[in-house]
């Protein structure tokens, strides 16, 4: 994993901070140690949140694309907004199902649908990036 752009660029306004993810799948705690560092002060509840979020799409690129790219963290102060993305390169849907009560895994969407106030994908020439939305709060709340 390679942190491209910590100190950011800058996206309609809004903060957008890379990392290059390689290899045949990350180290999950460096996933939520990358992503700690670059939040902006928030509520212990959006971090705690935001850390998961971002391990569940980072973990299905993984499980179910051919290899992820990248995971951004896009921070728009203006209207109180977190986006989580990550790229791939398959253009393989995700999709939100009901899993089996026996299984371990399936749930990952799930998470993210709850935790998010919304989430989605947009296909682009490469593959794909899924993303996810959050209500930053502030930390002094």
């Amino acid at each position: 994993m390679t942190d491209t752009g910590a100190s950011g660029d800058v996206r309609n306004g809004a903060r957008a901070l890379r990392l290059a993810l390689d290899g045949t799948g990350p180290p999950l705690y460096r996933v939520r140690q990358w992503l700690r560092e670059q939040l902006p002060p928030t509520s212990a509840e959006v971090r705690d949140d935001a850390q998961l979020v971002a391990t569940e799409l980072v973990s299905n690129a993984y499980a179910h694309t051919v290899r992820a790219r990248e995971l951004r963290l896009v921070v728009d102060d203006r209207v109180g907004r977190l986006r989580i993305e990550v790229a791939d390169r398959s253009s393989a849907q995700p999709v939100l199902r009901d899993p089996d009560p026996r299984s371990t895994g399936g749930r990952g969407l799930i998470i993210v649908d709850h935790l998010s106030s919304r989430w989605g994908v947009t296909s682009t020439p490469e593959g794909k990036t899924v993303w996810a939305e959050l209500t930053l709060e502030s930390s002094s709340r």
